[in-house]
């Protein structure tokens, strides 16, 4: 089970001021919801609610709704609190603080909302000034605007007003508003609207009679009578006959509440974060209501978004399409083939001949052997070559109990369950094996083949064996150069700390020196003291185990046996290296922090090529950091596990960094920057680390310095 599904889900309490009936209420949420579910880890949980404050606007409903809020979420609990604001801002600051006194608000709002504790949100600022401008821009013929907005609309009494610079600056045009009529009346008068004008459309809550209204639905009555286009300033008002225009973008409103909601649920403080304003006008413009009114693109402004645009033939009649032209094709194929029969004959047999003069030349260059074995009769079927490589006798008959007696004993076992594998699976078998010719040499072979079958049940298996032998040799006394070379950076890197070895081992040997001619002294006097010289004889024994532990330790690092892989800590790994180095990281004045994670699984390595690596990465981070004793310097090492269940160390130095087109070459064979290195450390380390299924890398701090990288597979699961 993931960590996401073990955590406690967060609520999010999502409260709009007007119904679920409008389309603002789809757009919001979605942008909320799927922009928090990609940018958070826990589970989250939505609740919606609706004031549905049109509708309802008696003087108690806000108190039913808000003792209905408490008995449905008091008990449970919210973790964030986002209320969606047109005008009636009293609500959305009051409810929650009552009711939720320590949970966050984050708000969408379309005017300004006087600030809680811990409250913060998007105000999104509509410009009609840009929204008419740009109805005109794609109407420049216009003549007469009509701008239609309910009696009870939110804003349109501060939108109607910033109207007025554009009656000022576009003087030659007559401006109506048609803010006090019943719904009837507009809808009557929109029938009969001149050529030369457009409809402004804002907002249509209540008529002058008081009926209630939802906006969308509103505008889409009115644009199916109007005899002119109507322009509109909200997004949801597109697919409603509406053109479109500069509209209120409500999705990219949703996605801003909830980055700033991120924020919060990330710890920051609600109050510490600003309120955002945003323009928040998109153009946008439905190409149905374009088509109906002669609307160009060209029209357009740039960057103009059109939608509702049909799909292009190819996706609406892809599969007539497709069809037609595969049986045209095919046609034409068929003619074709008709027309070249002789001579694509002949070339085939031509090429076929070549095909098997290639088939015959290759095997004989690569040595590998054809074999066909009859799994009813269980007798192979070999090439000449097959019964060279096997030392079969060439008119001997080969059959499955034969064949298996070729094979080495040790790897019969192995053999036969690939061999039973093979015959089960659709897939080719690969094996490699020993083989014992009858002088007693043996010889590795690589056989793969695959089933073939007439019925239900498969007939042959079919494939082509190769001797590797030669490839096994060449393989095993390259490890065992590579084990040499390795062994010879070990023996370098000790002789480089040979100071500080001989200064480390110097105060174990001169404590016990100290010890003998004091025990020496007591034995001299006529009445010793036992007890005393009982306790030098106890130092010298402790001393004497300090100065062993110190040379098994350096004998176990010189070592020249076979790397043996076991389960290590590799916690206890790093302590062994920093007691190898702790003189040398003293006498060079380095101080030497740890971060070891706690509960680490083991990695599978041998422990003295492990430990190599690591000495060569502490040591080159000192010597990247030129450290003394008059300035002393830190270096870092840390282990942790990622998230792809590999070990990881950091071994972090702050020294001048490496160049970045350096990072990659320093791993490379010779590749040095210190004077009388080989410049073989690090391309042993990454032997050693790619040996071991891992990976090593470098990559600069940010400040100064570099970090080296070694993650390790969890050798627990191998």
């Amino acid at each position: 089970m993931g960590a996401k599904e073990t955590q406690n889900p967060l609520r999010v309490l999502i409260v709009f001021e007007e119904g679920p009936d409008h389309i603002t209420f789809d757009l919001i949420e979605e942008g909320i919801e799927t922009t928090l579910l990609a940018g958070i880890t826990r589970p989250v949980e939505f609740y919606h609610e609706f004031l549905d404050a049109s509708r309802f606007r008696e003087a108690g409903h806000h108190k039913l709704f808000e003792d209905y809020l408490k008995v449905k979420y008091g008990v449970m609990g919210i973790d964030l609190f986002i209320p969606i604001i047109g005008t009636r801002v009293d609500w959305a600051s009051h409810i929650p603080r009552k009711l939720f006194p320590d949970v966050p608000i984050v708000f969408g709002s379309l005017v300004s909302i006087p600030l809680v504790s811990e409250m913060t949100g998007v105000q999104l600022n509509i410009d009609v000034v840009k929204g008419l401008e740009t109805a005109l821009s794609v109407r420049p013929r216009t003549k007469r605007v009509i701008v239609v907005a309910g009696t009870d609309s939110r804003i349109h009494s501060r939108l109607i007003t910033s109207l007025a610079t554009v009656n000022a600056s576009h003087p030659e045009i007559e401006f109506e508003y048609w803010t006090d009529r019943t719904a009837a009346q507009i809808l009557e008068s929109a029938a009969f609207l001149p050529d030369d004008s457009l409809v402004f459309y804002i907002d249509f809550y209540r008529d002058s009679e008081g009926a209630a209204f939802i906006p969308w639905q509103f505008g889409r009555s009115l644009a199916k009578v109007a005899s002119s286009p109507v322009f509109g300033i909200y997004e949801s008002y597109l697919d409603t006959g509406v053109v479109g225009g500069a509209v209120v973008g409500f999705s990219s409103l949703g996605v801003e509440i909830a980055r700033l909601a991120l924020r919060v649920l990330n710890g920051e403080r609600a109050s510490a974060i600003p309120v955002m304003n945003t323009p928040g006008a998109v153009l946008m413009f439905d190409w149905r209501a374009m088509q109906r009114w002669g609307i160009a693109e060209a029209d357009l402004p740039d960057g103009s978004i059109v939608r509702f645009r049909p799909p292009p033939l190819w996706e609406t009649h892809r599969l007539l399409l497709v069809i037609g032209s595969l049986w045209t094709i095919v046609l034409l194929i068929v003619i074709l083939a008709l027309v070249l029969t002789r001579q694509r004959r002949s070339l085939a047999e031509k090429k076929l001949q070549q095909n098997e003069e290639r088939l015959r030349l290759a095997l004989e260059l690569s040595g590998a052997g054809i074999w066909v074995l009859n799994l009813k009769t269980e007798q192979f079927l070999l090439t000449e070559r097959t019964l060279m490589m096997f030392g079969f006798l060439p008119d001997e008959k080969i059959d499955l109990k034969r064949f298996f007696e070729a094979v080495h004993p040790n790897d019969r076992e192995l053999l036969r369950r690939v061999f039973d594998e093979t015959i089960t699976s659709e897939e080719s078998g690969r094996v490699e094996y020993r083989i014992v010719l009858p002088g007693g040499s043996v010889r590795w072979i690589i056989s793969q083949g695959r089933a073939h079958s007439t019925s239900s049940s498969p007939d042959f298996l079919m494939g082509v064996s190769l001797d590797i032998s030669d490839i096994r040799n060449a393989l095993k006394q390259a490890q065992h150069d590579r084990n040499a070379l390795a062994h010879v950076s070990r023996v370098s890197t000790m002789s480089e700390l040979a100071t500080s070895l001989a200064h480390e081992l110097n105060q174990p040997l001169n404590a016990i020196l100290n010890n003998a001619q004091a025990g020496q002294r007591f034995l001299r006097k006529e009445n010793p003291d036992l007890e005393e010289i009982e306790e030098i004889f106890i130092d010298i024994v402790t001393d004497d185990k300090r100065a062993s532990d110190i040379i098994q330790r350096m004998r176990a690092f010189l070592r020249k046996d076979s790397p043996q892989s076991e389960l290590l800590n590799i916690n206890e790994v790093i302590g062994d290296v920093l007691k190898i180095l702790h003189t040398e990281v003293i006498i060079q004045g380095m101080l030497v922090r740890t971060d070891l994670a706690v509960g680490l699984p083991c990695v599978l390595c041998d422990r003295v090529q492990l430990e190599q690596v690591f000495v060569n990465l502490v040591v080159n981070a000192e010597q990247a950091m030129n450290c003394d004793q008059t300035t002393p310097c830190t270096l870092f090492i840390r282990t942790f596990k990622d998230s792809e269940d590999l070990i990881v160390v950091y071994i972090e130095d702050k020294g001048k960094g490496i160049a970045e087109n350096m990072l990659e070459k320093i791993f490379d064979p010779f590749h040095t920057t210190k004077v009388g290195s080989l410049g073989m450390g690090l391309s042993i380390s990454r032997t050693i680390v790619e040996a071991n299924k891992g990976r090593i890398w470098a990559e600069n701090l940010p400040e100064s310095g570099t970090r080296f990288c070694v993650a390790l597979p969890n050798g627990e699961m191998t």
